[in-house]
């Protein structure tokens, strides 16, 4: 799965045992979504855990161990911005003939001129 968002709300502690972990939330315009995050993947990204932060999470639905419960596991995190550049391997334009001109055309080939890559 992947989700996208602002970080609305960030909470960091520390179990029983004294491992770190946080919680935070997920906005975006369609609504709220909350992660917790533990172990190793806490140590990797807690930084972009941070109110404010816009970013682009990555993770599995996995299974709990002593339950039926599935949990998100989150894999990556990234700031949004840098997600566009690095997963974008192509666009692919469906347009319908009617809305197909001269004007548009000429247009088409401008921005794509002027925006290369």
């Amino acid at each position: 799965m992947k989700v996208a968002g602002i970080v609305s709300d960030e909470y960091h502690s520390e179990n029983k045992r004294g491992l770190p972990y946080g919680k935070f939330t997920i906005q975006d315009f369609d609504g709220t979504l909350e992660f917790m995050i533990t172990n190793e993947a806490y140590h990797k990204f807690n930084t972009y855990l941070k109110k404010g932060q816009v970013i682009y999470l990555e993770g599995i639905n996995q299974k709990g161990y002593s339950s039926d419960n599935y949990f998100f596991k989150v894999v990556d995190v990234r700031l949004l911005d840098t997600v566009g550049k690095a997963l974008t391997k192509s666009i692919t334009l469906y347009i319908p003939s009617s809305k197909i001109n001269q004007e548009m055309v000429k247009d088409l080939i401008t921005l794509c001129k002027k925006s290369k890559g």
